[in-house]
């Protein structure tokens, strides 16, 4: 491929990504585009790993619209802060990355409307001679031209089609998946519809983060000069970052809230699930209630994924299809679900822009809690959060990556050691809670298993006390008898018995009694005597 003109030089460039953006990142950029165009419903399809089709019943394009999605190097959105896509430059480039070895083909339908553009890059890349590749006048040049449809193949709003047999494109459905259910949650709460169609499978992208209350936000405040940044935490304590004279930023604990012209302002959220209650864990004092909670807990803060039966794998639920991801084993206290869907689902750092996500990226959420005894450390399992306004500036240098000044990334560290701290805090209390509500359980069946204990033997010294009774009012009926014949009187001799007949009683008396004491003392008290008195 020679790059023999200015255009066909930038062409390939684009084709190559070189400004940075991805295959994926191609894909995000007309999800964004057709988004920005109040789109409800977006299908992408894929063949073989290969994207083909694009299609949003958004607004379908104007004649503006048409003439800046063909500009090379013209931002056509970029002073408009409620949209995110652009169909200038970036529009331009994820057309290129996806078809740069084929024709991409965009078509807008308005009712009988219907306006289409062929982008042959294959022919202006390898094949046309001339300076002017894309803007010359030649049979191929882009531009949108009316057409029929009479096939109704077309649906209202704009579908874009990339087409060749060289495609370099490749995609791998369960990262796809994942990445549009992450990115576009927010879209996806709110109605949006994100189906993939891949070789001929339905999977509609399902909304992956559970309603819940227990997000923790602080709202911050940063001077114009973006030199100092506060915020106020729960228990009224005014956390400020200052820059100091050699250029470090410090953390401290302000006695007032500063006053500044111009603030500007932003959040930082951690959403975590909400702890188990006291009844529903049994703890010893030495397990750790982090792994406890971890364990019982986190995936409650999701929806539509769940563990599979045999506990080896992760199931996203699709509406039409499913979506598994194995979960490798791991000697850690946290078991291999809950890793898996650590490592899938909780990236180190979302940011949010006019209710976009721009992106998820890395970010080391240990560091900041360093002081912090790593069994204590919830921060890694936390969905960690930075949200901007229009007036908070930030380096977005793709689709999926945003340069943070080092104010920002101070202000997240100091947000996310709170946020632990403040968890700790409450799982510290909660297992005290556990631990004394066991040791009271406890405590109480002891004094049950006394209180029956004491019953028992109260039972058998009564019953003891009614034989007697009962053996002394017999001895008394019975002396002098007349018969010389033994009388029973309610089983008892009173008479002689054989020493056979005496061992066969004793042994039988003997097996009355399970445990190795014998509660019933009375006769042996008295055998006990007539062997001391004859001895």
């Amino acid at each position: 491929m020679s790059a023999s003109s200015d255009e066909q030089y930038r062409l390939e460039k684009m084709v190559q990504g070189a400004n940075g953006m991805n295959e994926q990142d191609a894909v995000d950029e007309e999800i964004d585009n057709a988004l920005d165009e109040n789109a409800k419903k977006i299908t992408i399809e894929f063949e073989n790993d290969i994207c083909r089709k694009l299609h949003n019943d958004g607004r379908p394009m104007s004649s503006e619209d048409r003439t800046n999605s063909l500009m090379l190097d013209t931002r056509s959105k970029s002073n408009n802060p409620e949209k995110k896509g652009q169909y200038g430059v970036g529009g331009a480039i994820s057309k290129a990355i996806l078809a740069g070895q084929g024709i991409a083909k965009i078509t807008s339908k308005d009712d009988d409307d219907i306006y289409q553009a062929i982008i042959d890059y294959e022919f202006m890349l390898t094949k046309y001679v001339g300076k002017d590749a894309w803007t010359g006048e030649h049979e191929k040049k882009p531009e949108f031209r009316k057409i029929n449809d009479e096939t109704s193949y077309y649906k209202e709003g704009v579908t874009k089609e990339y087409i060749g047999d060289k495609l370099k494109q490749r995609f791998h459905l369960k990262d796809v998946v994942r990445h549009i259910a992450i990115k576009y949650n927010n879209q996806i709460k709110n109605g949006v519809t994100i189906t993939i169609i891949w070789d001929g499978v339905i999977y509609k992208i399902p909304d992956i983060i559970a309603d819940t209350k227990n997000i923790k936000e602080f709202k911050w405040f940063m001077s114009s000069d973006g030199d100092s940044a506060h915020f106020i935490d729960n228990n009224a304590k005014i956390h400020g970052v200052m820059t100091t004279s050699n250029g470090d930023l410090r953390h401290n604990i302000l006695k007032s809230r500063p006053i500044t012209n111009n603030e500007k302002q932003f959040k930082i959220q951690a959403h975590f699930p909400n702890l188990p209650t006291v009844n529903s864990v049994r703890l010893n004092e030495k397990d750790n209630i982090r792994s406890c909670i971890i364990n019982e807990k986190m995936l409650s803060m999701f929806k539509n994924i769940k563990p599979k039966e045999t506990g080896d794998e992760l199931i996203m639920d699709c509406e039409h299809s499913s979506i598994e991801f194995e979960c490798s084993p791991d000697s850690s206290q946290i078991n291999k679900v809950i890793q898996e869907l650590r490592s899938k689902f909780i990236p180190g750092l979302i940011i949010d822009k006019n209710k976009h996500t721009l992106c998820y990226q890395d970010y080391d959420k240990t560091t900041p809690c360093k002081k912090t005894p790593e069994g204590d450390r919830y921060a890694e399992y936390m969905l960690v959060k930075l949200i901007v306004d229009h007036d908070i500036s930030i380096t977005q240098e793709n689709k999926n990556s945003v340069t943070l000044t080092r104010m920002l990334r101070k202000c997240i560290d100091v947000s996310i050691d709170v946020f632990n701290k403040n968890i700790k805090k409450e799982a510290d209390q909660l297992k005290k809670n556990i631990i004394e509500k066991q040791n009271l359980e406890k405590q109480e069946e002891k004094e049950k298993e006394e209180e029956v204990n004491k019953d028992e033997v109260g039972e058998v010294g009564e019953e003891e006390k009614n034989e007697v009774n009962e053996s002394q009012r017999v001895s008394t009926k019975t002396k002098n008898p007349v018969q010389k014949k033994p009388i029973i009187v309610h089983s008892y001799s009173k008479n002689f018995v054989t020493k056979e007949n005496a061992r066969k009683i004793f042994e039988e008396f003997l097996t009355m009694f399970q445990h190795e004491n014998i509660a019933y003392v009375e006769p042996m008290n008295s055998m006990q005597k007539y062997i001391s008195e004859h001895k």
